[in-house]
């Protein structure tokens, strides 16, 4: 073997090496310290007094990360709980027919600590707060009765909006761009538009950047 080509063996040789260091290195770095996280979300839940409702979120975050160990997120959150059941009452041959509707913007800042699984699978606990700025409920009643002088059936209507802060729990599982979180949402205030029903339990899905 020639000078010249020992010399572009072991220039290869250490090129091999630095690119295999290099490619296994990266395994399990959180990426870069500042990335966009879109998600959505869904949930089935027992409102007040057992009334089932089905909960959808949408948010809008940026998460910081200045170590490998937490991270700092701020969010725009969209919730929306839908509840329609009947309730009866008197004897059992009346009842009421109740629509509610709930939506919550929320700006919401918290704060997670990242405990590493396997390689870029991670498991973060986080807890927040924030504020929000609008709180709208609406609730629709008819009553369909078999007793003619019960109470008109619009007594139970109304739509309102309001303001509040809100607190913030999660539990989330991030592996490279992806993110499945289990949330606790809880509205403080704001008890002119939502008077039951104040907190939310979402799973959702996202992506991030």
């Amino acid at each position: 073997m020639t000078h010249t080509a020992r010399i572009a063996f072991v220039a290869l040789v250490v090129c091999a090496s630095v690119a295999h260091a290099q490619s296994t290195a990266r395994v399990g770095e959180a990426g870069p310290p500042l990335r966009v996280e879109l998600s959505v979300g869904m949930n089935r839940e027992q409102e007040y007094a057992r009334r089932a409702g089905t909960v959808n979120s949408a948010a809008v975050a940026v998460r910081w990360t200045p170590s490998s160990i937490g991270g700092i997120r701020a969010t725009v959150n969209g919730i929306r709980r839908h509840a329609k059941y009947l309730q009866g009452y008197g004897y059992g041959i009346d009842y009421d027919s109740v629509e509610t509707e709930h939506r919550v913007l929320a700006l919401t800042i918290d704060t997670d600590v990242s405990f590493r699984v396997w390689r870029d699978l991670t498991i973060s606990p986080s807890v927040g707060a924030g504020f929000t700025p609008y709180a709208h409920g609406r609730s629709s009643t008819i009553r369909v009765r078999a007793t003619p002088d019960l109470t008109p059936s619009e007594y139970g209507n109304y739509s309102r909006s309001d303001v509040g802060v809100i607190w913030t729990l999660g539990l989330a599982v991030r592996y490279r761009h992806f993110v499945i979180e289990k949330q606790a949402i809880g509205l403080l205030g704001a008890g002119l538009a939502v008077q039951y029903g104040r907190e939310y339990y979402p799973w959702t899905i996202g992506y991030r950047f």
